[in-house]
């Protein structure tokens, strides 16, 4: 199994990067925050799969069923974290036009506070290899 958290450590790497080069400065954060949404979705599908009986169907769906499914099982503050990841990320990987410098550091630093969030509020139910 793929250790999610191997992705939320890519994006911090990534946003690290983004400060020693201007060039590629945005590509790296609008990265990094993608990787944060995917660490933080992919142990939050493991989990609810696992612990709440959540049946993905491989498909786009499955980003607000899991949220759904978060909701109904008390699990609120992750399932908004998600939705504020994936509004982020949505930003992040389709929007063409350039976003502020100032606020797309923001956006990263906010993203890896809430994948942090999620990855450690739905913890692995096994050990990953």
């Amino acid at each position: 199994m793929f250790d999610w958290n191997l992705y939320f450590r890519l994006a911090r790497k990534l946003k690290e990067l983004a400060k020693n080069d201007s060039y590629l400065q945005e590509a790296y954060i609008r990265s990094a925050v993608s990787r944060a949404y995917y660490a933080a979705f992919g142990q939050a599908r493991r989990f609810a799969e696992s612990k709440l009986g959540f049946e993905a169907k491989q498909g786009a769906s499955d980003h607000k069923e899991l949220r759904d499914c978060l909701k109904q099982n008390s699990y609120t503050g992750a399932a908004e974290w998600l939705d504020d990841l994936r509004r982020w990320r949505n930003s992040c990987d389709y929007d063409e036009s350039p976003l502020e410098s100032t606020d797309v550091r923001a956006m990263c630093d906010q993203a890896l506070t809430q994948a942090n969030n999620v990855l450690q509020c739905l913890q692995p139910v096994a050990p990953v290899a």
